[in-house]
């Protein structure tokens, strides 16, 4: 097989690691069972929700194929990698094995809207079969719906203006909607806080908390004002007896507030 050209020959090597946190199970469970281009979606949708802090984001087909460009011209990504064909293929199989959800997304103004991806997490999203119509320009707030079966994935791609659409409603660092009321910027990451967090999780054999869990413990880091080591100490001396993660948080927003 000949070698693939290097596209990047002159690359000098990783910065300093901003991480996007993926689940253990993605390489422990799945990866001798995912295709190429159901792993390059997979670490795409990844990437483009709790890469930046979020649990969804709405993502077409022409930004897993091509990837995002702002309004200026300076590209965010350049996608998965994977042709289209591809993409609506691995997104199907990737519904069909449990790790993904796809909700498919309409506006009265628009008809359908990119669709919004999540990770399957336990427990499932309580919004997992539904259709919701959303007002442009909100941050996929629920105007009204009617239940359904995962969302298909439609090889027209209605959402084909979403390369268009990139440089009129996707102009955030992360390519993410704007909105009328923009959330607010997330914590500064910290892999030591992120790494307390998720062990005192499994030290309680707390199965459910998940990336919220630990957007919520970078808060409380930032709120407090202390180091990574003094936070850290905090986070396991308010464990105590607690027997689930949000106890522990709130017990420790608590004694921060106090």
């Amino acid at each position: 097989m000949p070698k693939s050209e290097n596209p990047y020959p002159d690359w000098p090597g990783f910065e300093a690691p901003r991480y996007t946190p993926v689940p253990d199970e993605v390489f422990d469970l799945w990866l001798p069972h995912l295709s190429g281009a159901e792993l390059k979606v997979l670490m795409y949708i990844i990437r483009r929700t709790f890469g930046f802090k979020k649990d969804a984001d709405a993502i077409s087909l022409a930004q897993i194929t091509k990837g995002i460009v702002k309004r200026d011209g300076t590209r965010l990504d350049g996608g998965a990698g994977v042709v289209k064909s591809s993409a609506v293929l691995a997104i199907q199989e990737l519904e069909a094995k449990g790790l993904i959800f796809a909700e498919r997304q309409q506006t009265a103004e628009h008809g359908d809207e990119p669709t919004v991806y999540r990770l399957r997490l336990r427990p499932p999203p309580v919004s997992e079969n539904h259709t919701r119509i959303i007002r442009r320009g909100s941050d996929f707030r629920t105007r009204g719906g009617t239940k359904r079966g995962p969302a298909p994935v439609q090889e027209s791609d209605p959402q084909e203006r979403v390369v268009q659409d990139t440089e009129n409603k996707r102009e955030g660092e992360d390519g993410s909607s704007l909105s009328e009321n923009p959330p607010a910027a997330p914590p500064p990451y910290s892999p030591v806080i992120a790494g307390a967090v998720l062990d005192v999780a499994r030290a309680l054999h707390d199965d459910l908390a998940g990336p919220g869990a630990v957007t919520q413990a970078l808060r409380l880091w930032q709120e407090s004002g202390l180091s990574e080591a003094a936070f850290v100490a905090a986070l396991q001396a308010a464990q105590g007896r607690s027997r689930k993660l949000a106890a522990v948080l709130a017990a420790l927003a608590r004694q921060i507030a106090g």
